[in-house]
C-alpha cells in the first residue's frame, strides 16, 4: 500500500520559491493558486537577486553594458523611456549599469520578471511550474493569474507563450483560459490603442481524472432567463412560430418526437448555471503595503471549485497572504512561500489573526526550520 508523502500545512517559507519548491515532496498540494510577478512591471521591496541558470561552482563574473544614462525633455520619448528603465533597475546618472549576466557561464542574477528578455523570464516560470506539477497532486488542479506586458508598442502575449510552453514541455494539461475583467481597471493614458482591462487566469491539471466541484462555484440564473424558461414550458414556441430549428440537435429532436416543449426537456439546472470561463471582478484597493494584492472575490472559485475541504491550497508567491487566508476562511489548509521579508512579516502577521479568528489552535505561521534564505 503506497503512503500518501505531505507537507506540514499552515506553513508560511521565506526564500527563493524555486529552491523551496525542491524541498517539498511529490504529490502533496491539492491545488495551487497563485499570481507571478508580471514581466518588467516593478522591482519587490525586501527581495534579494537570486542567481538563476548557469553554472551552480562557477565564480560569477557580472557583465557591465557601457551605456550611459541620458535625458531627453519629451516625458512620451523612448529615450526617456530607457532611462526611466536603466533608472528602474539600479543605475545612476551618467553610470553604467551591470546587466547581471555572468560572463563566465550565463547564469543571471535578479528578481523574477525583471529578466532581461521576455524568453528568459518565461524560462524561469517554466522551472518553477515543473515543481509546482511535481508536488501537485494527480487529482490537483493548478490556477495562474499572469498578465500581459508592452514592450516597444508590442503586446508580448506572455500568458499565451508560458500556457503554450506548459503544454508542450511539461505535458500540462489547460483546462480553461479564464479571463478575469476588471471592470474598474486602471485608466491608461494610450491614444494608439485600447486600454488594457483584464487578466488571464490559466487553470492547468496534470492528469484526465482531476478534483473539480462545479456545483460550488455556480451562479443564479439571470431574470431574464427565468422569463424565457417559463415561456417554455406553457408553449412549443418553435413550433407555434413556424421557426426552423435544427433538427440535429439531441434536445429539437426529443421534442419533435415527443411534441413537448423544449424547456421540458431541457430544464434549467435547480442548482443555477455555470459561471463561465470570463468573470467580471473588481480589483480592490488594500491597506497593506503591496503593490498587487488579490481581490479575495477573484480566488474563492479556484479554491471551492480545485480543492476539496480540508486539502492543501499552495501560494508560491504569497504577497500579504490573500489567497492563505482565504484558503483558511473556506475551510481548506494552506501554504505559502515569499520572497520577500517585507511582505512575509506581513502576511505572518495577518495569517495569525485568522487562523485564531477561525479557532485553529496549536498553530502559528512561521519559517521552517530555520529563518534561512534558500
Amino acid at each position: 500500500m503506497r503512503t500518501e508523502l505531505t507537507v506540514d500545512p499552515y506553513k508560511l517559507y521565506l526564500g527563493n520559491t524555486l529552491e523551496v519548491l525542491k524541498t517539498f515532496p511529490n504529490d502533496c498540494i491539492d491545488c495551487v493558486v497563485t499570481s507571478p510577478p508580471y514581466y518588467m512591471m516593478r522591482r519587490y521591496e525586501g527581495i534579494p537577486d537570486y542567481i538563476w541558470d548557469g553554472e551552480q561552482d562557477c565564480e560569477h563574473e557580472f557583465d557591465i553594458i557601457k551605456t550611459r544614462i541620458i535625458g531627453s525633455s519629451n516625458p512620451n520619448s523612448q529615450v526617456t523611456a530607457a532611462k526611466n528603465y536603466l533608472k528602474y533597475m539600479g543605475a545612476e546618472e551618467d553610470k553604467y549599469l551591470r546587466s547581471n549576466i555572468c560572463t563566465k557561464c550565463g547564469a543571471w542574477k535578479g528578481q523574477l520578471g525583471n529578466e532581461p528578455t521576455y524568453t528568459k523570464f518565461i524560462d524561469h516560470l517554466i522551472q518553477i511550474t515543473a515543481e509546482l506539477k511535481r508536488v501537485l497532486k494527480p487529482s490537483g488542479t493548478m490556477f495562474i493569474n499572469l498578465g500581459d506586458t508592452y514592450r516597444n508598442k508590442i503586446a508580448l502575449l506572455i500568458p499565451s507563450r508560458y500556457a503554450i510552453r506548459c503544454i508542450d514541455e511539461l505535458n500540462l494539461t489547460v483546462r480553461n483560459d479564464i479571463i478575469w475583467h476588471k471592470k474598474n481597471a486602471m485608466p491608461e493614458s494610450v491614444k494608439d490603442r485600447y486600454s488594457k482591462t483584464y487578466e488571464h487566469v490559466l487553470f492547468f491539471t496534470k492528469s484526465d481524472k482531476y478534483y473539480f466541484d462545479l456545483d460550488s462555484v455556480r451562479k443564479p440564473y439571470a431574470e431574464t432567463s427565468h422569463k424565457r424558461y417559463e415561456y417554455g414550458r406553457k408553449t412549443n414556441k418553435y413550433e407555434e412560430l413556424g421557426v426552423k430549428v435544427n433538427a440535429n440537435s439531441t434536445f429539437i429532436r426529443k421534442a419533435i418526437e415527443t411534441g413537448l416543449p423544449i424547456k421540458d426537456i431541457c430544464p434549467m439546472n435547480p442548482l443555477e448555471k455555470n459561471p463561465g470561463d470570463v468573470w467580471r471582478i473588481s480589483t480592490k484597493p488594500s491597506s497593506k503595503k503591496h503593490y498587487a494584492t488579490y481581490n479575495s472575490e477573484l480566488i474563492n472559485k479556484p479554491i471551492l471549485s480545485g480543492c476539496p475541504i480540508n486539502g492543501i491550497v499552495l501560494d508560491p508567491f504569497a504577497g500579504s497572504g490573500t489567497t492563505l487566508a482565504t484558503a483558511i476562511e473556506l475551510d481548506r489548509k494552506a501554504i505559502g512561500i515569499e520572497g520577500s521579508e517585507t511582505y512575509y512579516e506581513i502576511a505572518k502577521e495577518e495569517l495569525n489573526k485568522k487562523l485564531c479568528n477561525q479557532k485553529i489552535e496549536g498553530v502559528a505561521w512561521a519559517l521552517a526550520e530555520t529563518k534561512k534564505e534558500y
